[in-house]
């Protein structure tokens, strides 16, 4: 059986994941904390195996806290932002769930915790491996390296992935989200193009309007069908990507032409 604390401000987010957590079976939840203070009190006193964390708690960022008690247990993310993914998994968390936690998600997220702590599917352990102690890592608003992996959270299903960010080849603005493009396919995301302007690295990524941003590394080749449209082909891609007046005029800037 292995054990858990939950931390979360809100009462019904516990309540539910508790739920949830009986659900699928396997997990005793051995604690709750509503604080970053009633965590750390918690933690300084009993080892849980498992700590489901929101990291959107009052007072100081939440994954300041785990580096701060050097936390030797599994960390699985959950809250309603992806924004904090990046520095999350920075940190060591196993797993990154967005809010509201659906089962099949959680089962997902169960199982591997599971394997990481070495427990089989009667329940039996065969030895906890300890989790690497979280060192400080920078936050989320702060630019990512050019060599990174970025985990994305597809907006529909919750399911993630880790993307090479030299595989990303552009990005395009949907309403408040945004289409990740990589030489896979696409991937819809719950972040603003904004956001993504802050933490790409800036020689890479360059946005041209107020909806894209291209990977200047990936672009093999311009086209101009006319004044006021250019095609923009990728490596990695077949289908080239058209771009208005504005958009090829401050490409050409960036690539000093």
């Amino acid at each position: 059986m292995l054990r858990a604390l939950l931390v979360d401000d809100q009462p019904r987010a516990t309540a539910r994941l508790t739920a949830l957590l009986a659900e699928i079976g396997g997990i005793e939840v051995i604690g709750t904390a509503r604080t970053l203070a009633e965590a750390r009190e918690f933690l300084s006193g009993r080892e849980p195996d498992v700590v489901f964390f929101e990291v959107s708690l009052p007072g100081r960022h939440g994954l300041e806290l785990l580096a701060d008690v050097g936390l030797q247990a599994h960390v699985i993310v959950v809250t309603a932002s992806e924004v904090a993914a990046v520095a999350a998994f920075e940190y060591g968390a196993l797993d990154y769930i967005l809010k509201p936690v659906a089962l099949p998600r959680l089962q997902l997220a169960v199982e591997r915790l599971r394997r990481a702590c070495g427990e089989s599917k009667d329940g039996s352990r065969r030895g906890l491996s300890a989790a690497r102690p979280l060192a400080p890592a920078r936050l989320a608003t702060d630019r990512v390296t050019a060599d990174a992996k970025l985990p994305l959270v597809h907006a529909a299903t919750q399911s993630m992935e880790l993307v090479a960010l030299e595989d990303i080849t552009w990005i395009s603005a949907v309403k408040r989200d945004s289409l990740v493009h990589t030489t896979a396919g696409e991937v819809p995301v719950r972040r603003r193009i904004s956001e993504w302007e802050s933490m790409l690295p800036e020689a890479v990524f360059q946005r041209l309007d107020r909806s894209l941003i291209v990977n200047l590394r990936r672009l093999v080749g311009t086209k101009s069908r006319s004044r006021e449209q250019t095609l923009l082909t990728f490596n990695g891609i077949e289908q080239p990507l058209p771009i208005g007046r504005t958009a090829a005029s401050r490409l050409r800037e960036a690539l000093g032409l």
